[in-house]
Protein backbone atom coordinates (compact mmCIF):
# COMPACT_ATOMS: atom_id res chain seq x y z
CA UNK A 1 0.00 0.00 0.00
CA UNK A 2 1.18 3.51 -0.87
CA UNK A 3 0.99 4.54 2.50
CA UNK A 4 3.76 2.24 3.90
CA UNK A 5 6.20 3.72 1.55
CA UNK A 6 5.07 7.37 1.24
CA UNK A 7 5.78 10.32 2.88
CA UNK A 8 3.37 9.62 5.75
CA UNK A 9 6.03 6.01 7.06
CA UNK A 10 8.69 8.61 8.05
CA UNK A 11 6.74 10.36 10.71
CA UNK A 12 7.53 11.01 14.41
CA UNK A 13 5.37 9.82 16.95
CA UNK A 14 3.74 12.66 18.70
CA UNK A 15 3.81 12.27 22.21
CA UNK A 16 0.98 12.91 24.63
CA UNK A 17 -2.04 10.82 22.17
CA UNK A 18 -3.22 7.59 22.07
CA UNK A 19 -5.54 5.65 19.94
CA UNK A 20 -8.90 4.18 21.19
CA UNK A 21 -10.53 1.64 19.62
CA UNK A 22 -14.42 1.07 21.09
CA UNK A 23 -14.43 -2.77 20.83
CA UNK A 24 -18.10 -2.52 21.06
CA UNK A 25 -18.55 -0.40 18.07
CA UNK A 26 -16.02 -2.28 15.97
CA UNK A 27 -17.03 -4.36 13.64
CA UNK A 28 -13.50 -6.11 12.25
CA UNK A 29 -13.68 -4.59 8.97
CA UNK A 30 -10.27 -3.68 9.21
CA UNK A 31 -9.58 -0.64 7.63
CA UNK A 32 -8.16 1.50 10.29
CA UNK A 33 -5.55 -1.85 9.94
CA UNK A 34 -4.99 -1.15 6.65
CA UNK A 35 -4.58 2.52 6.48
CA UNK A 36 -2.04 3.02 9.30
CA UNK A 37 1.14 3.64 7.84
CA UNK A 38 2.98 2.92 11.41
CA UNK A 39 1.17 -0.12 11.76
CA UNK A 40 0.26 -0.22 15.20
CA UNK A 41 -3.21 -1.64 14.99
CA UNK A 42 -4.16 -5.18 14.18
CA UNK A 43 -7.09 -7.22 14.18
CA UNK A 44 -7.24 -9.19 17.69
CA UNK A 45 -8.75 -13.16 18.24
CA UNK A 46 -10.85 -11.50 21.03
CA UNK A 47 -14.61 -10.79 20.14
CA UNK A 48 -16.87 -8.47 20.99
CA UNK A 49 -20.51 -8.88 22.67
CA UNK A 50 -21.56 -8.77 19.03
CA UNK A 51 -19.62 -11.77 18.27
CA UNK A 52 -17.62 -9.66 15.63
CA UNK A 53 -13.65 -10.16 15.64
CA UNK A 54 -12.28 -6.41 16.84
CA UNK A 55 -9.13 -3.94 16.29
CA UNK A 56 -6.58 -3.79 18.67
CA UNK A 57 -3.65 -0.83 19.06
CA UNK A 58 -0.69 -2.43 19.65
CA UNK A 59 1.71 0.24 20.56
CA UNK A 60 -0.03 3.52 20.80
CA UNK A 61 3.09 5.14 21.67
CA UNK A 62 4.12 4.72 18.03
CA UNK A 63 0.95 6.56 16.52
CA UNK A 64 2.03 9.92 14.59
CA UNK A 65 -2.08 11.40 14.95
CA UNK A 66 -2.20 11.52 11.12
CA UNK A 67 -6.05 10.18 12.10
CA UNK A 68 -6.42 7.88 9.40
CA UNK A 69 -7.74 4.87 11.27
CA UNK A 70 -10.21 7.29 12.74
CA UNK A 71 -11.57 8.94 9.27
CA UNK A 72 -12.04 5.45 7.46
CA UNK A 73 -13.98 3.50 10.42
CA UNK A 74 -17.19 2.91 9.08
CA UNK A 75 -18.42 2.31 12.66
CA UNK A 76 -17.18 5.58 14.16
CA UNK A 77 -14.98 3.48 16.54
CA UNK A 78 -11.14 4.53 16.04
CA UNK A 79 -10.64 7.76 17.87
CA UNK A 80 -7.47 9.51 18.60
CA UNK A 81 -7.21 11.53 21.88
CA UNK A 82 -4.89 14.08 24.24
CA UNK A 83 -3.54 11.83 27.41
CA UNK A 84 -3.85 14.12 30.30
CA UNK A 85 -1.18 13.82 32.89
CA UNK A 86 -1.72 11.51 35.48
CA UNK A 87 -4.29 9.51 34.13
CA UNK A 88 -4.63 6.32 33.30
CA UNK A 89 -4.59 4.59 29.63
CA UNK A 90 -8.87 4.81 28.74
CA UNK A 91 -9.50 1.01 27.48
CA UNK A 92 -13.17 0.42 25.91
Amino acid sequence: MWLSVGPYRGMKPLRGITVIVDKERCKGCSYCVLVCPQRIIELSNSRNLKGYRVCTVRDAQKCTGCRFCAIVCPEVAVEIEAIQKGSQKVER
